[in-house]
């Protein structure tokens, strides 16, 4: 069993008049590569306090999905969510190995 996970930015919200961004929603998905049904979504919501004046700053209309992916995964526990949704998969990929659907015919 092989748990692929995907983190993504579903929305985000920002100062405009500075443009930093303020709030991230975000999911961590997990898939098994090969038992199709097994898929888990952890969602969640991460804050951030924009500073202009700091080196580094990026404003919304310069960042791509993968700095903002980077802003989360460094504020949150990276390893602990992934380990949680791969955990879900693996739950899964087991229940389903213990049911079956069709007929005898």
């Amino acid at each position: 069993m092989t748990a692929q996970v995907n983190w993504t930015i579903n929305s985000m919200d920002r100062d405009i008049s500075s443009g930093g961004v303020t709030d991230v929603e975000w999911s961590c998905i997990g898939r098994d590569s090969k038992d199709t049904a097994a898929s888990v979504t952890n969602s969640s919501n991460t804050v951030f306090t924009p500073d202009a004046s700091k080196a580094g700053f990026k404003s919304y209309d310069s960042l791509s999905e993968s700095d903002v992916i980077g802003w989360v995964q460094a504020k949150e526990d990276k390893a602990a969510i992934e380990k949680i949704v791969k955990d879900k998969i693996v739950a899964q990929v087991a229940a389903n190995k213990l049911t079956a659907t069709g007929v005898p015919w």
